[in-house]
């Protein structure tokens, strides 16, 4: 067996041990805290995640109570959207892209830290990042593990001097949370310590960082087109 085939086994065989004992965990607490047994889907459907779920379902409104759900950003609702127009589901799938985006951010994890560390180090990192004490947010339907695949991602490929490929994910970040607009000043830090020689520099490599803020733009965008004012999420 390889080296690569071997670190990605050992990967996934940590994530996939956490999420198992997780699921296994949640229904039997649930069962002894009430009394009752439950619903898996629906038990991890909890605090915003029936909001992104209803936005996906019904799109953004500027009436009732969805009128409130314009401060959920875009990109993870419409994920939702997408996947349940082939599975019928929409609370399994947030949870399945939840989960899967997790289980990439741990792969974009050990790559990054791998740059600088040795392999165990990196492996260790990867363990920590899952048992985090809230790294059940990786779990439940939430907007986290997309954007933790999409920053560690944006920072692997800028640690490569790969502008592009930082660019893109990095607007997909900023279209799932707000704090996506971090990477921005983060980047071209980046990119200016590498390209520490003026020639070195490209015009081209400094406009694919810019795409970062391109996601947060087409937030106000949306904002503008259901409130009229770029700036209802205020």
């Amino acid at each position: 067996m390889n080296i690569e085939k071997k670190v990605i086994i050992e990967i996934i065989a940590i994530i996939i041990a956490i999420k198992v004992f997780s699921f296994i965990l949640a229904p039997l607490s649930w069962a002894v805290l009430k009394n009752q047994p439950c619903d898996i889907i629906s038990l991890w459907n909890r605090w915003d995640a029936p909001h992104y779920i209803d936005i996906a379902k019904n799109g953004y409104t500027n009436v009732g109570e969805g009128r409130f759900f314009i401060v959920f950003m875009p990109l993870y609702p419409f994920l939702i959207r997408l996947l349940a127009s082939f599975i019928g589901n929409y609370e399994a799938s947030a949870l399945l892209i939840s989960n899967l985006a997790s289980i990439f951010a741990c792969f974009y994890l050990y790559k990054l830290a791998k740059i600088d560390y040795s392999h165990n180090t990196a492996l260790k990192s990867v363990f920590y990042f899952s048992i985090f004490p809230t790294a059940y947010f990786l779990i439940v339907g939430y907007t986290e593990s997309l954007f933790l695949l999409l920053t560690i991602g944006c920072f692997y490929y800028a640690r490569k001097a790969k502008w592009l490929s930082a660019g893109v994910m990095g607007m997909l970040a900023s279209a799932t949370r707000i704090t996506g607009l971090v990477l921005l000043p983060s980047l071209l830090y980046e990119y200016f310590s590498q390209n520490s020689k003026p020639g070195s520099r490209s015009v081209k490599d400094v406009f694919y960082l810019g795409m970062i803020s391109f996601g947060f733009l087409s937030y106000l965008v949306l904002n503008y087109l259901v409130f009229g004012n770029a700036f209802a999420f205020l």
